[in-house]
């Protein structure tokens, strides 16, 4: 029997969806999902490195250095037709934002930085107040993913993918 701490390392990362005004009353929400791998997609030579090293090679990247996220691992993307309510999310597609803000609209660069600054919190709550009710269940309402759901986008988020769980 392996202890569950036994089984080998794991990191979290703490923190919150990047969220624009893309036009007034209009948001965009740059989702989590991914996150975890964007510092060896930026750098991929911590991918050669030992678990350990790599771990401790990441903590000392130097910070405020944006580096450009590579297009094909940009963010998943939403928003939202009315913020009040979960189930009109929608998705956006990052390299066609003209498609759901109208033209004009589009992404020139994303980057990804390593900082010290404090982790940003409760924006998304501030826009989106229902977001820690939606941990166990899809933005539909319903509490498991359906492969025939009505809307296969909603039942497929919940909060984890803008904001990590609050320690308070």
């Amino acid at each position: 029997m392996t202890l569950p701490t036994a089984r080998g390392l794991f990191a979290e990362f703490t923190g919150e969806a990047v969220v624009l005004e893309v036009l007034p009353g209009q948001w965009v929400f740059a989702l989590l999902k991914g996150a975890e791998g964007w510092i060896t997609d930026v750098h991929p030579e911590l991918n050669e490195l030992p678990v350990l090293t790599r771990l401790e090679a990441i903590r000392t990247l130097p910070a405020d250095l944006p580096s450009p996220l590579p297009q094909d691992k940009w963010p998943q993307m939403a928003t939202f037709a009315n913020l009040d309510d979960p189930a009109t999310v929608k998705e956006v597609q990052p390299n066609d934002l003209a498609a759901t803000f109208g033209s004009g609209a589009r992404v020139l660069a994303i980057t990804y930085e390593v900082t010290q600054a404090p982790v940003t919190t409760r924006r998304v709550a501030a826009l989106l107040p229902w977001i820690d009710d939606y941990y166990s269940q899809g933005f539909d309402g319903a509490r498991y993913r359906s492969l025939d759901a009505d809307d296969p986008f909603a039942n497929s988020l919940s909060s984890g993918f803008f904001q990590t769980r609050r320690k308070e």
